[in-house]
């Protein structure tokens, strides 16, 4: 009986929370992963188009399959076990900004297209920051595209693209803190409540049983969703 105990033990304790996590880690990488194909599929498309070069479409996707495969490997090898944060979420995150700034930088016609890749990036961030920190990294992106807005202003500030870069950078200053605070405050309400259901449950004395056909079980699973991925 100590025997089966023990193996039961082991089945719902510190092993089988890290294989969630990991599986966690991995789900989430993967959707970045996809995010990007996406991406170098839209500069294909615009490339196409007639609204970017060519040059510029191979060293934007140079770039960004190099970054997806770095990041596989890091996770691929383990080392970002090592890490304080093995999910990886704010390289990842600052990666994507400056893929996204730098397919930006040389595609002035067709940087409308790109500027929603900016939320994706927080929506990441999201799943890992406490809200100051979506605020940071939004501030961080506004300054990005200021600095693209300069590099390439090149003394003509009555052109009108320059004009729609600007009208897009105050767009981008009002939407993305929102976004980041909207999120921010939606997750830290999961997060708290995922906690309170776990100190309900250590009040009782035992662990939740998943069963069929109870609604608990649902909460349960939704509340994993709310955990920070390490």
């Amino acid at each position: 009986m100590q025997t089966l105990a023990s193996a039961a033990s082991d089945i719902h304790g510190p092993d089988a929370t890290h294989v969630n996590r990991a599986a966690l880690r991995r789900s989430r990488f993967i959707m970045a992963a996809l995010t990007s194909i996406v991406l170098c599929v839209l500069m294909v498309v615009l490339y196409f188009l007639d609204m970017m070069s060519g040059d510029t479409v191979l060293r934007s996707t140079a770039l960004i399959v190099v970054s997806v495969l770095l990041f596989h490997l890091l996770f691929r090898s383990g080392l970002n076990l090592k890490s304080s944060d093995p999910s990886l979420t704010v390289p990842m995150t600052a990666a994507a900004v400056l893929c996204v700034l730098y397919t930006m930088l040389g595609s002035a016609i067709a940087r409308e297209a790109f500027a929603s890749f900016f939320a994706l990036a927080l929506l990441f961030g999201v799943f890992r920051f406490p809200t100051r920190l979506l605020l940071l990294e939004a501030g961080l992106i506004v300054l990005g595209y200021a600095a693209i807005i300069f590099l390439s202003w090149e003394d003509r500030p009555q052109d009108f693209l320059y004009r729609t870069d600007i009208a897009r950078l105050i767009t981008l200053a009002t939407v993305l803190p929102l976004f980041a605070l909207v999120g921010g405050q939606i997750m830290a309400g999961r997060r708290a409540a995922y906690r309170l259901g776990s100190l309900s449950g250590n009040d009782q004395g035992a662990p939740a049983v998943r069963q069929p056909g109870v609604p608990g079980n649902r909460q349960q699973r939704r509340g994993t969703l709310a955990q920070p991925c390490r």
